[in-house]
């Protein structure tokens, strides 16, 4: 991603280098430029990743969904599952790659970062990254004993707890 690095240098002339508080955490004008950074190069980076994903997998669809004698391919079918659990498992992964390549250039260590998240985001944030995470991944692995319908009200009521958190934050509500 030599655009990335050159775009990096670019913004570390224009606002580095940071500044932190008392309490060793980034000043919030800081924090909030690097964290709209990671936001934009995250959703930019996954754009090109899902569109590429789509390519790889337009034929594999075809194959599992296609009809032969009035039913589809199995082995294609699962292998098409398979892809997709690939494939968001590196989308998940993806995020956290361009945190911690964003991060390093600009010369911001984890724990750092993590307090000041804790210090300028809606209190849910970290629950609902974590939710994502689990959620994304979590259909294709799953071999408990909790029905659909079961699980259809736990995503329910993790949904409406991580709203509740941000509809209850006043950093949530300045943005709206």
């Amino acid at each position: 991603m030599k655009w990335l690095d050159e775009s990096l240098t670019k913004f570390l002339g224009d606002y580095g280098s940071f500044k932190f508080d008392d309490h060793n955490n980034l000043k919030e004008e800081d924090f909030l430029r690097i964290y709209d950074l990671i936001e934009s190069v995250g959703r930019f980076e996954l754009m090109q990743l899902r569109e590429s994903n789509e390519k790889s997998r337009q034929k594999m669809f075809a194959d599992a969904f296609k009809k032969q004698e009035g039913q589809g391919d199995s082995k294609a079918y699962k292998t098409y599952i398979s892809k997709i659990f690939t494939d968001i498992e590196k989308e998940i992964s993806l995020y956290q790659e361009v945190q911690d390549q964003i991060l390093k250039k600009v010369k911001i260590n984890e724990n750092i970062w993590n307090s000041s998240m804790e210090v300028y985001l809606p209190s849910g944030e970290p629950y609902i990254r974590k939710a994502i995470r689990f959620s994304m991944s979590s259909p294709y692995t799953y071999s408990g004993k909790k029905t659909e319908k079961e699980i259809t009200e736990i995503y329910g009521r993790a949904s409406d707890f991580g709203l509740e958190l941000l509809t209850k934050s006043p950093s949530f509500n300045q943005c709206l």
